[in-house]
């Protein structure tokens, strides 16, 4: 594979990521609605290492926080909160990347 062939899938592979946030947000947005903290901490888990390979840090460091949260508090205003600032960075990303 060439550095032009790799570039372009690699770019493929981030715009397919930033596509599939809209889905990501709504499986944690079920999740924070039934209680469900398993799937919030794997949606948060695969945001943030996910968001750290494509370069969008603000999605990296609010799922960090978010999953830290999950793994030392059950208080649904602050994971709901963490969540709130986890969606806004995806929505960002999105909007500065399309």
């Amino acid at each position: 594979m060439t550095h032009k062939e790799f570039n372009a899938e690699f770019e493929a592979l981030k715009a397919r990521y930033l596509q599939r946030l809209d889905e990501r947000i709504s499986r944690m947005e079920a999740a924070l609605y039934i209680h469900d903290h398993t799937a919030l901490h794997t949606e948060a888990h695969q945001l943030a290492g996910n968001g750290s390979i494509f370069g969008f840090s603000d999605i990296s460091q609010q799922a960090k926080i978010m999953e830290d949260l999950l793994r030392s508090t059950a208080d649904p205003d602050l994971i709901r909160n963490a969540m709130e600032r986890l969606i806004q960075a995806c929505r960002e990303a999105q909007t500065r990347d399309r």
